[in-house]
């Protein structure tokens, strides 16, 4: 890191305190402040960080802490109590919002692959923010917390198939039905060995990491 973006990465830092700071006095959720400050300091502002390589790297790292700090809260007997909020809740939230947006947007002339491709997006939600606005308010465990968790990690897994699909409605006339079947295909596939990974490897690597006892390498293997 050179001295350019070490001053940006100070400016971002001082920036964050003192906006979060004032929304935490205006009873506002820290994640909104984190947003304005985005937008106040950030190029389309008054351009104090312009270096915008620099603060997608960043503002990425800060998503992956984000919802690992979340993740720590959640255990796997909680996320099977929530099997119907996530089918059922996920998969009609992301259908009916897609489809009302598709409608809208044929009836305003727009062409349907365009139309499906705004409803893709308009169907999505940031799951850091919900996330960290419901841990803030300490209604992760509440109903509508419960929900709310079974409805983003739909729309997380959702995510797959539709980047998948958007080069397909991009082109339209030149894709196959097998070259459509084999991205749906390595789309599950990269699900699945999350999965894997995530449900009985991870544990036992840290595991063995925990046994050492030394806490800067489990940090650092986190």
């Amino acid at each position: 890191m050179d001295l350019f973006a070490l001053e940006e990465l100070v400016i971002v830092l001082a920036a964050s305190v003192l906006i979060i700071y004032l929304s935490h006095k205006l009873k506002l959720p820290s994640v909104v402040g984190f947003l304005l400050t985005g937008v106040l300091i950030g190029p389309g502002g008054l351009s104090l960080v312009k270096n915008t390589e620099t603060v997608n790297i960043l503002a990425e790292i800060g998503v992956v802490m984000l919802l690992f700090t979340i993740g720590l809260e959640f255990e796997p007997a909680r996320l099977k109590r929530i099997q119907r909020d996530f089918w059922a809740g996920g998969g009609l939230q992301v259908s009916l919002t897609t489809s009302a947006t598709v409608i809208v947007l044929i009836a305003l002339k727009v062409p349907f692959r365009e139309a499906l491709f705004y409803g893709f997006l308009v169907s999505l939600s940031s799951t850091a923010v919900v996330l960290k606005i419901l841990a803030d308010r300490g209604e992760t465990g509440a109903p509508q917390g419960r929900i709310s968790l079974g409805v983003l990690i739909f729309q997380d897994l959702a995510i797959v198939p539709m980047i998948a699909l958007v080069p397909v409605l991009a082109n339209a006339s030149r894709v196959s039905l097998g070259a459509i079947g084999l991205r749906f295909g390595l789309s599950a596939l990269a699900i699945g060995t999350a999965f894997i990974l995530a449900r009985f490897l991870m544990p036992r690597v840290l595991h063995l990491v925990v046994r050492t006892r030394i806490r800067e390498v489990f940090l650092i293997a986190s």
